[in-house]
């Protein structure tokens, strides 16, 4: 994913993605646990993870932190609002 790309989005939006991407990653890694030499699976669970961290570093850069580990500044930014399952009415 790139800038033009991310910037298209709303924070919801974008926030809806990762909860999307989010969801998708956890059920392929159940399904690895599973069936770990599923080669098909494997390029899907590394395709989802790729656009899963560009999908977080994106809103983190726009908008904070959405867990702890996403604190990245010389600021504790964690505590500013909204909270990241707060998403906000368009």
């Amino acid at each position: 994913m790139n800038n033009k790309v991310s910037n298209a989005f709303s924070r919801n939006e974008l926030m809806r993605k990762i909860q999307v991407y989010g969801f998708s990653l956890l059920e392929t890694a159940l399904y690895l646990d599973a069936h770990p030499h599923d080669k098909k699976a494997l390029e899907y669970y590394n395709k989802t993870k790729m656009t899963l961290d560009e999908l977080t570093n994106t809103y983190q850069k726009e908008y904070g932190p959405l867990n702890l580990g996403g604190n990245n500044s010389a600021e504790w930014q964690w505590i500013n609002g909204p909270w990241p399952w707060e998403l906000e009415e368009n």
